[in-house]
């Protein structure tokens, strides 16, 4: 029994030790209102619920409130560059259309 815990503790490590960065939700939600940002005129609120992969590609779908409607927000991982990550932040022209249940 002692090996077999012994040998989870090996796997279990070896895969924490490959684990990629992420940039937490929080960091996202900021990041995108200050880019949405114009000339001193602040963007409303982003919201995001999960925290992004720091690589090249990846992408997060967080939304926005524009006329009262939310709007999906997609950030795609453009570049990586040790702790720094660029993003490029695109704002859907439509609003989002609710699931059938809501209706």
């Amino acid at each position: 029994m002692k090996r077999a815990a012994l040998l989870l503790f090996f796997v279990l490590a070896a895969c924490g030790s490959k684990r990629e960065r992420e940039v937490p939700s929080w960091d996202l939600e900021k990041i995108a209102q200050k880019q949405l940002s114009t000339k001193g005129k602040r963007a409303p609120a982003v919201h995001c619920y999960e925290a992004l992969d720091a690589r090249v590609g990846a992408q997060a779908v967080c939304w926005i409130l524009i006329d009262g409607k939310p709007h999906d927000v997609t950030m795609t991982v453009t570049e990586v560059d040790g702790s720094d990550t660029s993003f490029d932040i695109e704002v859907a022209a439509e609003p989002r259309t609710p699931p059938r249940d809501e209706e």
